[in-house]
């Protein structure tokens, strides 16, 4: 396994440096990044769910004094992520590493052309009312629930924090201010990471190492300066950063073995 060096250091801090700010929890990059180094997928896949949970725990502080995390929407939709979280980690054990990786391929590529092309609400954060939109709009936050279970289970398979999904369901599908859903997202990342992480844990797919003490302090000094420069990024630009950014990902790991 590979011994510390600066390279992989200051990419792991570049990526928890920008990947908060858009809800996301950087596993897009961690996996491959890792991948790349020597460790194998599954146990890239852990290593990255480990980094997000400490992330989300960073940047939880930053936005929710900033009032762009909805609380109610978070306990609404996390449930069922955590769970398909959990359930993603365990049937890892039963899908070949290649699928895995056309699956992140896909998963990623789509995501991002959906929040650089779909229509998006470009509201402000502040005229965002959590009760006026779930009375319009039950029917698609039971669907958004099955949605949130998917983004749990691809997240624990593949070692993301979920946010790639997160972030275009509600905004796309359920009309959630995108500083609002990227906020929401970045504290949900967590959860569903230190979820799929224990499925990891249950088939012997972690394996810890003198690196990850230096890595957990590199994305939580990265993380609270990203967060404080995502709350003040603009809104209206914001979701196309973030669909430019996961279709970058996607084109990288495909040259990536």
């Amino acid at each position: 396994m590979q011994l510390i060096h600066m390279p992989t250091n200051l990419l792991v801090f570049v990526v928890s440096l920008v990947f908060p700010m858009f809800g996301q929890g950087g596993g897009a990059v961690y996996v491959p990044l890792f991948n790349a180094n020597g460790y194998d997928f599954y146990t890239s896949v852990a290593l990255s769910q480990l980094l997000i949970f400490f992330s989300a725990l960073t940047v939880v502080f930053v936005y929710h004094r900033a009032r762009l995390i909805s609380w109610p929407l978070f306990l609404l939709i996390e449930l069922p992520t955590i769970i398909g979280a959990f359930f993603g980690g365990v049937v890892s054990y039963f899908i070949p590493t290649e699928w895995a990786r056309v699956f992140f391929i896909i998963l990623v590529s789509l995501s991002g052309a959906s929040m650089l092309f779909g229509w998006v609400n470009d509201s402000s954060h502040s005229d965002f009312d959590f009760a006026r939109v779930i009375k319009e709009k039950k029917l698609r936050f039971i669907f958004g629930a099955l949605f949130m279970f998917f983004a749990g289970a691809m997240a624990g398979l593949l070692g993301i924090g979920g946010g790639i999904i997160k972030v275009p369901v509600m905004v796309l599908f359920l009309g959630i201010p995108v500083k609002v859903a990227a906020a929401t997202s970045g504290l949900m990342v967590g959860f569903t990471a230190i979820s799929g992480l224990l499925g990891h844990k249950a088939v012997g797919h972690i394996v810890l190492s003198s690196n990850v003490v230096v890595y957990v302090l590199t994305v939580v000094v990265g993380s609270a300066v990203g967060a404080r420069i995502g709350v003040r990024l603009d809104r209206r630009r914001f979701r196309r950063y973030i669909g430019g950014l996961l279709l970058t990902v996607a084109l990288l790991y495909l040259f990536i073995r």
